[in-house]
């Protein structure tokens, strides 16, 4: 092989034992596991179809296929929708189960080790190669896959005809914001939603979050594009569908008016787009000539990067991430990571002096670790962020860790750990800021990890002061109390 060719992109993905991966140019977009309609033909591994925007897709389990043992599909299974060139020229769509989708990444051919049939029958892959990961895939060959498999065939859409540079088209979907058209490549979408139903209830749920939406990938918060990139006049739309993307933060479910269709984009068809055309130009890589079925209507091409890089969105996203385990759920609807204000009649006030366990009794507590396991109440705590590295921080040993950037708020962030005589936490995926107001301007405090939502208890004979009692039976427990908002008050004052 020419040691001076350019890596090629591929995507990759898993079912059961199988680590496989598909050329970039062959990968059309990922879709959640949902009803399949059966198809009247005899087929192993034929799965059904499943609705791609109209038309029906065949869904293979390439298990199946193969004659290898087939497992039930885990929570989160979704369909790899593959294109593959037919002999008489034209392209077909088939949809491959997977497990899950793992990456994207790029490799050269001379890493590649090629693999040949045994025998007259052709491989359905052609070499293996080494994702970023370090996993071994084997690269499906699209096109001997859909003439082996025996699957009905479903054409694909036309895109714009043609390419330019020698190039190869780019799987784009096509979006719909009010009357403007947007694009994104496909490859950045882990699924669309047809019909997301909102959770309006969390305190994301403002800005240009509209609360948290159900997805393969667990609830996640759901942003209206137009809005993100500037384009809402004013106007707090609520739009009906959405793809999901994901960030470095965690994934977010960018809400759009229709999900209109998969268009192969030729190379060298976009064109920069002025500056002065968008209150947001770097979320766009340029503008482009729509397909046929569109005549004369300019589409706006997304930039994956800049959204993976979008301040306001990287927040959303974490903020929206799911509880680390053992967290709990608090049964007045507070979650673990992402606090909804207030979950008991206690209003919060700053407390005069040091908190008791009898001021406790009956009210609920977020309990976390520090040192030992602590507690404080939750109507104190205003909201759970995730603790991340991206804070701007201070130096020295004090307990003061810095301050980060929160829905338009700055909040100092104080080591809790520290406060109270121990070292500061480590930034991992369990770290989580208790945000607690005084005077109505918020102070954060950092802990290790959450543990759960409980109900204060209270027994005679007990000690009163700075301890409670949680729990019940062989849970029950006797933690120290921690009154935040007399420690953010009394760090205010100092």
């Amino acid at each position: 092989m020419n040691g001076g060719s350019a890596p090629a992109r591929y995507g990759s993905f898993s079912l059961g034992a199988l680590r496989l991966a598909l050329p970039m140019t062959a990968l059309r977009e990922v879709l959640p596991l949902g009803p399949l309609a059966a198809l009247p033909c005899q087929v192993p591994g034929l799965l059904g179809g499943i609705d791609l925007r109209g038309r029906t897709v065949p869904v293979m389990d390439l298990r199946g296929m193969l004659g290898q043992a087939v497992t039930p599909s885990p929570q989160g299974a979704c369909v790899v929708v593959m294109a593959h060139d037919r002999p008489c020229g034209t392209r077909g769509l088939l949809g491959l189960l997977a497990d899950r989708v793992d990456s994207v990444f790029s490799a050269r051919p001379e890493a590649a080790s090629p693999m040949e049939a045994g025998c007259d029958t052709p491989l359905i892959f052609s070499h293996c190669i080494t994702a970023d990961d370090g996993q071994r895939c084997s690269v499906l060959q699209p096109d001997v896959l859909a003439a082996l498999s025996g699957a009905p065939v479903v054409a694909e859409a036309a895109g714009p005809a043609g390419t330019e540079h020698g190039g190869r088209p780019v799987p784009t979907l096509l979006l719909r914001c009010d009357k403007l058209l947007m694009a994104i490549d496909a490859v950045a979408v882990q699924s669309t939603l047809a019909d997301p139903q909102l959770d309006t209830r969390t305190a994301l749920a403002q800005g240009h979050c509209r609360g948290m939406a159900a997805s393969t990938l667990g609830a996640v918060p759901a942003v209206d594009l137009l809005a993100v990139v500037g384009l809402a006049a004013g106007a707090h739309r609520q739009p009906p569908q959405a793809v999901v993307v994901q960030l470095p933060t965690g994934a977010v479910a960018l809400m759009v008016d229709e999900v209109m269709d998969m268009i192969d984009r030729p190379p060298g068809a976009m064109v920069p787009l002025p500056a002065l055309a968008l209150p947001a130009p770097s979320l766009f890589h340029g503008v482009m000539q729509a397909p046929d079925s569109l005549p004369g209507t300019p589409v706006m091409l997304l930039s994956i990067d800049a959204l993976r890089a979008h301040d306001e969105l990287l927040r959303i996203a974490a903020a929206g991430r799911p509880p680390a385990p053992p967290a709990a759920a608090s049964p007045t609807g507070a979650t673990g990571r992402q606090g909804d204000g207030p979950a008991d009649e206690h209003a919060a006030s700053a407390a005069s002096g040091p908190l008791t366990a009898a001021d406790a009794r009956g009210r609920m507590l977020v309990t976390f670790v520090l040192g030992a396991e602590t507690a404080t109440p939750l109507d104190q705590v205003r909201e759970i962020l995730c603790y991340t590295p991206d804070l701007a921080r201070f130096a020295g040993i004090g307990p003061m860790l810095g301050v980060t950037l929160h829905r338009g708020r700055a909040i100092p962030v104080m080591c809790l750990s520290r406060l109270t005589g121990g070292p500061p936490p480590e930034v991992t995926p369990a770290a989580s800021v208790l945000v607690v107001e005084v005077a109505g301007a918020p102070v954060g405090f950092a802990v290790p990890a959450l543990a759960a939502i409980e109900r204060a208890r209270w027994e005679p004979g007990k000690p009163r002061r700075s301890m409670v009692l949680v729990g019940d039976g062989e849970t029950e427990r006797m933690l120290p109390l921690i009154d935040l908002q007399q420690m953010a008050q009394a760090l205010k004052s100092a």
